[in-house]
């Protein structure tokens, strides 16, 4: 007899297969949300860290422009974390950054500054 057989034919066998089997799916299900839940945190975190950085460099160059007295005209707040949101997707792309793709990617950030400061100079 196959060792299959021999095992289902034990008294008590079903029982604890079809647990372990549960437990095994519940793991799989619990381990996918865990892993979600840690890339949403992940996420998250990284947004804040954006978002910070941009208000600091904001702050800096309000500061730099008070003390000049010149009355320099800043960019909003809403550039410096668009800004900073693109610059942070150039460097942590996963593919190898190369000089051409460098290059490019700051281009477009660019075109996007450039095109809010814009949008904001029509208001």
């Amino acid at each position: 007899m196959p060792i299959l057989e021999l095992l289902i034919k034990m008294p008590g066998f079903l029982p604890v297969a079809g647990t372990l089997g549960g437990a095994f799916i519940t793991g799989i299900i619990t381990y996918g949300i865990n892993r979600t839940n840690k890339k949403s945190e992940e996420r998250k975190h990284l947004r804040e860290v954006i978002v910070n950085t941009a208000i600091e460099n904001w702050k800096q160059d309000y500061d730099a422009a008070i003390k000049t007295g010149q009355g320099i005209k800043l960019a909003p707040l809403e550039s410096y974390i668009i800004h900073m949101t693109k610059l942070s997707d150039i460097l942590f792309d996963p593919d190898k950054i190369t000089s051409k793709k460098l290059i490019s990617k700051l281009k477009e950030v660019d075109d996007i500054i450039k095109a809010h400061r814009e949008y904001d100079e029509s208001k």
